[in-house]
This record gives C-alpha cells, structure tokens and sequence, in this order.
C-alpha cells in the first residue's frame, strides 16, 4: 500500500503582504470614524492577538496617527533590523490568517494519483 501525500499551497507572498498593509493603512485612516468602525474593529482585534513585539510593531508602524519607517520602529524598540524584519514578517503571516487575506497560489501541475 502506498503512503499517502498531498501537496501544500503556496502563499503568494508580495501580494498576501500587499493586502495586510492595506487593511492596516486603512484601519489608521478609518480609525475614530464612527460610521467607519466596522472597517477597524476585525483588524484591531486580530493585533490584539498577536505577541506583544509583534504587536508592538504593527502599532507602531501602521496604525499610529502619523507615518513612520521601519528603521525608526526598531531603533525605538531597540531591536536589530534583522530581529525587526523577522518579527514583522511572521506578525503579517498571522494577520493575514486572522483577516482572511492570505493569497495562495494555485499549483501548475495536477497531482497524479498512485
């Protein structure tokens, strides 16, 4: 008897990161708009739950009032860039699972039964 395997999507990174910087740039503009809340509350919720660098990152970043870049982010959490990058990298994997934003990619190929 054969074993069984199946094949994983891939994640389409570029645009999986392209939607969650979205959703948080809007959140950020929508945020303190009443008849807009509904549009903040998933995304506010879903950084609630992530660990608190990662969440301290995000807010920092995306969701204060004014823009700011990532090397004054991990200068201001006294982290090194490579450290910053790595955490930003997996809080974005996580909300887009949270948010529902993740864009997977489609294999090319069937996979042939055995």
């Amino acid at each position: 008897m054969g074993q069984l395997s199946f094949k994983l999507l891939e994640i389409d990174q570029d645009e999986t990161r392209r939607r969650v910087e979205e959703a948080l740039e809007a959140a950020r503009t929508y945020k303190g708009i009443e008849k807009l809340e509904f549009k903040t509350k998933p995304v506010e919720a879903a950084v609630q739950r992530l660990g608190k660098l990662q969440r301290e990152i995000i807010r920092k970043r995306y969701l204060e009032d004014e823009d700011v870049y990532d090397f004054n982010v991990y200068a201001e959490l006294n982290i090194s860039e490579r450290t910053y990058y790595r955490v930003k990298s997996k809080a974005f994997y996580r909300l887009a699972f949270m948010l529902n934003l993740e864009v997977l990619i489609e294999p090319s190929e069937s996979i042939a039964e055995g």
